[in-house]
């Protein structure tokens, strides 16, 4: 039997091709890539748009984060910035309305949850993160952890959410 995250990936490859990291860590304000990585991912923001129209018939389209993939059993979802800080209200518009699309067409149970991470990979390297630590909105941020914001959000989901410079994310997806 196909996993749940397995037929995810399918469904979502049959869509849109698949493609790698740095094409989804792509930001087109600056036009630079944040993570060189062939690591293989599908750009989620497309994907939701095609499903959305597709599935539910809807022309726009959710809030979404910017690219997922399978690691080691683990559905990954990841949004890629700039500044962190300025764009948590966003992001968590992002995380809620990607967590509510991907259960309303895959009706996730407890254990799916438990087996989804949301990883926020900002701009900067783990020295300036550990910098600027006394920034309230920053607090936490070197070492991986979720944000404060966002603790209730992965309370409720019952989800892995952290965070870390483009660095520390290379280093983990190597």
């Amino acid at each position: 039997m196909v996993h749940k995250f397995e037929r995810i990936w399918n469904d979502f490859s049959e869509i849109l091709e698949i493609s790698t990291i740095k094409d989804c860590s792509f930001a087109g304000s600056s036009q630079t890539y944040l993570i060189d990585s062939s690591k293989q991912a599908i750009d989620f923001n497309k994907v939701s748009e095609a499903l959305v129209r597709e599935k539910l018939n809807i022309k726009l389209k959710p809030k979404t984060l910017d690219c997922i993939y399978l690691d080691a059993g683990l559905l990954v979802l990841v949004e890629f910035t700039n500044s962190l800080n300025k764009q948590l209200d966003d992001i968590k518009l992002k995380i809620h309305d990607s967590l509510l699309l991907l259960n309303f067409l895959y009706n996730f149970d407890e254990n799916d949850l438990r087996s989804i991470e949301i990883i926020l990979v900002r701009k900067g390297n783990a020295a300036v993160a550990s910098n600027q630590r006394s920034n309230n909105h920053l607090k936490n941020l070197a070492d991986s952890s979720c944000p404060p914001s966002l603790k209730f959000l992965q309370k409720a989901y019952r989800i892995k959410i952290s965070s870390m410079c483009q660095d520390e994310y290379l280093k983990r997806i190597r």
